[in-house]
């Protein structure tokens, strides 16, 4: 049963990858952790590629996107998006206007990416 569950792993994790990301973004929001969304994204990426997390670069997620057909504009409010996140999640006590508004473009994208990863 191991062996079945260690071989099938990123299959299991590409299914559940939208189920765990909404799940940390609950978690996130419930206790303002407003880093865990850039790791959240990451993670979500790195399921749904079936590659490690360690495989993921902002350069990759952007690729992607691209690949699946976002345009610039939308590619650039990624950007935004993405760079927000990582400040509070490399520096956290980094003071940022409009907190609350990082919750509500990731769940934005994360709907977005539902329907293109």
């Amino acid at each position: 049963w191991d062996l079945h569950l260690e071989k099938n792993a990123p299959l299991l994790r590409y299914k559940n990858a939208f189920m765990e990301a909404r799940r940390t973004f609950k978690s996130a929001r419930a206790g303002h952790y407003y880093g865990h969304l850039y790791h959240m994204f990451i993670a979500l990426f790195a399921a749904r590629l079936m590659v490690s997390r360690s495989e993921i670069s902002e350069n990759v997620m952007e690729e992607t996107l691209k690949a699946r057909g976002l345009g610039q504009e939308q590619l650039l409010k990624w950007r935004l998006l993405l760079a927000h996140l990582a400040e509070q999640a490399f520096l956290p006590h980094h003071e940022l206007d409009g907190k609350d508004q990082l919750f509500n473009q990731a769940i934005y994208w994360l709907g977005v990416l539902e329907k293109i990863l």
